[in-house]
C-alpha cells in the first residue's frame, strides 16, 4: 500500500529487468487465458530476445489458463472446444523433446522459435519470431453503437460509474468464491442492459478475420470525476443461430466470448510513475495495449467492443477522485458520468493487428 506507483520498489522486483546474461536454452510457456500472468510469459520471452541474443529461446502460447499446460485437460476451456488435446500435444511434442535435446543431448529436432495456438481456427502455428508481422486496422466506436473501419460522425455515449454498484467481472460472483480459472474467456452477455456498460457491435463478417499481436485501445473520453478506471474488452460474438453447442451442452447462439480485456486506471494514462488527475469535462485521451492474441473471428461472427468502469472485485473500486485510494474515506467514493467520444479529432477506436 505504501507503493501505489511504479517506483523503485516495483522496478527492483520486475523479472524481465533481471532476465539477462542467460546462456542456456529457454522455453517460456504461457496461456492465452492465464488470469494470473499472461503478460509475464509474453514479455519474459520478448526481453530475452532483446538481451540474450543467440541463445535458443522458444515461446509457446496455448489456449490455456495458468499452469494448465502441465495437466491433461487441454481439449476445451469454459464453453470453447479446441478440437484436440492441446496439453498432451505440448508435453509429448514440445516439452519432452526440449528436455531430451538440451538436458540429455539427444539428437532431436530443435523447437521452433515460437509455437502459438490460434483460437477460433484451432490450429498450431510455428513462427520464426513473435509477434509476427501484421497490419493495423482501426475499428471506430460510433455514437450509434456500431463498430466499423470507416470514420463515424461526431457523437458521444455516456455510462454511469457508480462505486456503490460496481460492474461485476462475472455473473455468478459470490464473495466467498475464488475467481474461476477460465473467467477470461467466459460469455459476457450477463452485462447486457447495465447502465455502466457500453457496447459497440461490428457487422456480420462475410469472411474470416485473423488477428495476431497486441490490440491497442485508443479512447477519448470526458468524465465528471478526476480519476476513474477504463476497462476495454474485445469480444468474439457468435452467430445468433446455428452456432452449435459447447462441450458442456451450452448453446453458443449469440455467445459473447471475451477474447482480450484489460483495465487502465486513468491517473496512470501517461505514466505509471507519475499519476495525474483528469480535468472534469475536458476531452482526455487514454491509450494502452491489451495483451497479445492470435485469433480468427470466423465468417458469420461479429467483432464486439465493450467498455465499463469497474471489474469488481478483480480490481478494487475507483472512487472517481484523484488521490491515494488506500487513504480515502467512504465519503470520497462518488458516482461519475464517463462520456466516450466518437468521430472527428477525438475519435475513439480499437486497433486490431490483422493478418492475411
Amino acid at each position: 500500500l505504501a507503493h501505489d506507483t511504479y517506483d523503485a520498489y516495483w522496478k527492483a522486483r520486475s523479472l524481465p529487468r533481471h532476465f539477462r546474461n542467460v546462456h542456456c536454452a529457454v522455453l517460456t510457456v504461457g496461456g492465452w487465458f492465464d488470469k494470473e500472468d499472461m503478460w509475464g510469459a509474453l514479455n519474459l520471452y520478448k526481453e530475452s530476445e532483446r538481451t540474450n541474443r543467440g541463445i535458443p529461446n522458444t515461446l509457446v502460447m496455448g489456449p490455456w489458463t495458468h499452469g494448465q499446460w502441465a495437466g491433461r485437460s487441454g481439449s476445451s476451456l469454459a464453453d470453447q472446444s479446441w478440437g484436440s488435446d492441446t496439453t498432451t500435444f505440448f508435453q509429448d511434442q514440445v516439452e519432452f523433446p526440449f528436455f531430451e535435446r538440451y538436458l540429455n543431448a539427444k539428437a532431436v529436432a530443435a523447437p521452433p522459435e515460437a509455437l502459438v495456438f490460434e483460437t477460433g481456427a484451432n490450429v498450431w502455428h510455428r513462427y520464426s519470431k513473435w509477434p509476427i508481422a501484421s497490419r493495423p486496422v482501426a475499428m471506430a466506436l460510433g455514437a450509434d453503437e456500431t463498430l466499423a473501419s470507416n470514420a463515424p460522425p461526431v457523437g458521444e455515449r455516456t455510462l454511469r460509474a457508480d462505486p456503490a454498484n460496481p460492474t461485476p467481472y462475472l455473473d455468478e460472483w459470490k464473495e466467498s468464491k475464488r475467481a474461476p480459472a477460465d473467467w477470461l474467456i467466459r460469455d459476457q452477455r450477463f452485462l447486457t442492459g447495465r447502465p455502466d456498460v457500453l457496447t459497440w457491435t461490428g457487422p456480420v463478417l462475410d469472411r474470416d478475420l485473423r488477428i495476431g499481436g497486441g490490440i491497442t485501445a485508443d479512447i477519448w473520453l470526458k468524465s465528471t470525476g478526476t480519476d476513474g478506471d477504463l476497462v476495454v474488452k474485445v469480444i468474439d460474438q457468435f452467430p445468433a443461430s446455428g452456432a452449435g453447442t459447447s462441450p458442456k451442452g451450452v448453446s453458443l447462439d449469440g455467445y459473447q466470448m471475451m477474447l482480450r480485456s484489460d483495465v487502465m486506471r486513468m491517473k496512470f494514462r501517461d505514466s505509471f510513475e507519475t499519476p495525474k488527475p483528469i480535468v472534469p469535462g475536458q476531452p482526455t485521451r487514454v491509450r494502452f495495449k491489451l495483451n497479445d492474441t492470435l485469433h480468427t473471428f470466423k465468417a458469420g461472427h461479429r467483432v464486439v467492443v465493450q467498455i465499463q468502469p469497474y471489474w469488481f472485485p478483480i480490481v478494487d473500486r475507483n472512487p472517481n477522485a484523484f488521490g491515494k485510494i488506500q487513504e480515502m474515506a467512504d465519503a470520497d467514493y462518488k458516482a461519475a458520468d464517463v462520456t466516450i467520444l466518437s468521430g472527428g479529432k477525438t475519435a475513439s477506436r480499437v486497433i486490431l493487428p490483422t493478418l492475411r
